[in-house]
């Protein structure tokens, strides 16, 4: 499967809330929230064939913090290396405009029956857990 990432426009804001309702199965950031994400932070989607498949968006954590608020790759297109490339492709954004290092969370209590911890997905790319709960890892990594 052949894919593009490019940074996300308001013009793209249908095409992820499509992949949010088809891809969970609890309720997602309020569009209004989402279009925030895309206007002031590193935000991308990743497409192929026209159609939007994943995205990736941030916000700031601190002033030198990045978050990595949601990453979310449809179900057909997952382990092809695309949300590998929405991730690092944010680092790099978000690098190019003086963050110096990523967060995030990962929680089992959102997703519902069957979900599976993207933790061995984050380490992979060399986040750190930093905390963890009976559901929920925080990870960290150094851009």
């Amino acid at each position: 499967m052949s894919f593009e990432i490019r940074d996300a426009t308001i013009a793209d804001i249908e095409g992820i809330e499509g992949l949010k309702v088809s891809e969970l199965t609890y309720e997602a950031d309020p569009i209004a929230q989402t279009l925030t994400y895309i206007e002031h932070y590193p935000a991308l989607v990743a497409e192929s064939e026209g159609r939007i498949i994943g995205f990736a968006y941030t916000r700031e954590f601190s002033k030198d913090i990045i978050e990595l608020c949601d990453l979310l790759v449809q179900r057909e297109a997952r382990a092809k290396g695309i949300g590998k490339e929405l991730v690092m492709q944010t680092e790099i954004r978000a690098k190019q405009i003086g963050y110096t290092a990523t967060i995030l969370s990962n929680s089992m209590l959102y997703g519902g029956h069957g979900k599976q911890s993207a933790v061995p997905f984050y380490e992979s790319l060399g986040f750190h857990v930093i905390a963890d709960t009976e559901h929920s890892f925080v990870l960290f990594k150094s851009n």
